[in-house]
């Protein structure tokens, strides 16, 4: 979803999804109120606006964080239609080879079957758990499925400190940017 306020203000629909317990609204949490705030289990879905300028365009971000629970799983593909960007997260610490990986899969599907092309990135959260070692060989994992479905990048986030959060919203803010002008007379 993209609309034009008065003010030329551009409103965007991110979608925060991946499996439950990997980080989803600590991270959007610490964006919000630039502070880690323990979380809790999301039921269903939540949502935050954040407005922020991004290369002198002002934005409106309409964040959807939603549940990562197996049962709510039915229940996505309403809720992330008319999405203008995503971010499909997962915990870092846990991730052990590429099966682990493809268990975002069924997420990234659902995004793409009910929004097209739109940009997604690939979101490791937790990184203060873990070395850079273990970065290096998650983004070597990661490589496959970031071609296989034209994800936008790998981006790694701590809630816990704040390293990497401000700049994956920015980042997608970014990429959605560039898709609205790419698509201009889509929104008109």
């Amino acid at each position: 979803m993209v609309s034009l306020t008065n003010e030329r203000r551009l409103i965007f629909k991110v979608i925060v999804a991946g499996p439950g317990g990997v980080g989803k609204t600590s991270l959007v949490n610490r964006f919000e109120n630039g502070r880690f705030i323990p979380a809790r289990m999301t039921i269903g879905v939540d949502f935050v606006a954040k407005e922020l300028v991004v290369g002198g365009q002002p934005v409106t971000l309409s964040i959807w964080d939603f549940s990562g629970e197996q049962r709510f799983l039915n229940l996505f593909p309403d809720y992330v239609r008319g999405a203008s960007g995503a971010l499909v997260c997962f915990e870092t610490s846990l991730q052990r080879d590429i099966t682990s990986l493809q268990l975002l899969i069924p997420w990234i599907e659902i995004i793409r079957e009910q929004n097209g092309d739109i940009p997604i990135l690939l979101v490791g959260t937790k990184i203060d758990c873990v070395d850079e070692e273990k970065l290096q060989e998650i983004q070597e994992i990661a490589t496959p499925i970031l071609k296989e479905f034209e994800l936008k990048g790998l981006f790694f986030t701590s809630s816990l400190d704040g390293r990497g959060v401000s700049e994956v919203f920015y980042k997608i803010s970014e990429f959605m940017l560039e898709y609205t002008a790419k698509h201009e007379n889509f929104y008109r």
